[in-house]
């Protein structure tokens, strides 16, 4: 083969050492950033923030027990409730996996109506339910290529409700009105997909899975909270 006269050889030394550049460095302004690989894939130590806001389909919404009557029939409607929260994630561990600490809160109001029966006959009474959740627990993530990814989590939960009947009782022309506040204990598992943007944000979409139980005041008795929650979620790494 023919020797490469110096300029050639310099020209290929040149092209060589620049194709080993970090692309970064030689970008002109107004070129498309590259995407950071803390977007999906978080390193120790990174913190993933969270917003959320979706819907809670519930298989159970339901008081019992206590000295005041159940409301029958259980009103449906408080089987699906708005809701709103954020949680974070705190990565302790990368690699093929991510892995780390989450915790967070969660927030649902509805309200419906149904019949209490004091024992003059049934009444007509208005309900409010309000719940709050403290929740955390740990988290596996997997980044899907440069803009999406997966992930699930699971821990306890702490359950605060509120509950509001009113009513008027036309057997003893009385005002039924009661509140029954408390705290119970109960668990949560999620799964999730997140979807990067044109920007550090991400998109996502994920469900959350509820079961807790809490004893109300007032002699409102025991109330059950079980089901399906269906969230949209906004987040960002830091």
């Amino acid at each position: 083969m023919p020797h490469l006269h110096r300029p050639a050889a310099a020209a290929l030394l040149l092209l060589c050492a620049a194709s080993c550049v970090n692309p970064r460095m030689h970008q002109w302004p107004g070129d498309p950033q590259p995407i950071p690989r803390s977007a999906v894939d978080l390193e120790v130590g990174q913190v993933m923030a969270t917003g959320m806001v979706g819907v809670g389909f519930y298989d159970q919404v339901e008081r019992s027990g206590g000295t005041t009557p159940p409301v029958g029939p259980q009103p449906d409607s408080l089987e699906s409730q708005l809701v709103l929260g954020g949680m974070y994630q705190e990565a302790l561990g990368d690699g093929w996996l991510d892995w780390g600490l989450e915790g967070g809160g969660a927030w649902g109001y509805r309200t419906s109506s149904g019949l209490v029966d004091p024992g003059t006959g049934p009444v007509d009474v208005d309900v409010d339910l309000s719940l709050f959740d403290l929740h955390g627990g740990l988290f596996i993530s997997r980044g899907l290529g440069q803009r999406a990814r997966v992930f699930a989590g699971a821990g306890p939960v702490a359950q605060f409700a509120n509950w509001w009947q009113e009513g008027d009782d036309a057997g003893t022309m009385t005002e039924l009105d009661q509140h029954g506040s408390g705290v119970g204990l109960g668990y949560y598992a999620r799964a999730g997909l997140d979807l990067q943007t044109s920007t550090d944000l991400l998109l996502g979409v994920s469900v959350r899975w509820l079961d807790s139980e809490v004893s109300l005041d007032d002699g409102l008795g025991t109330l059950e909270v079980r089901g399906l929650q269906v969230l949209l979620t906004f987040s960002r790494s830091y």
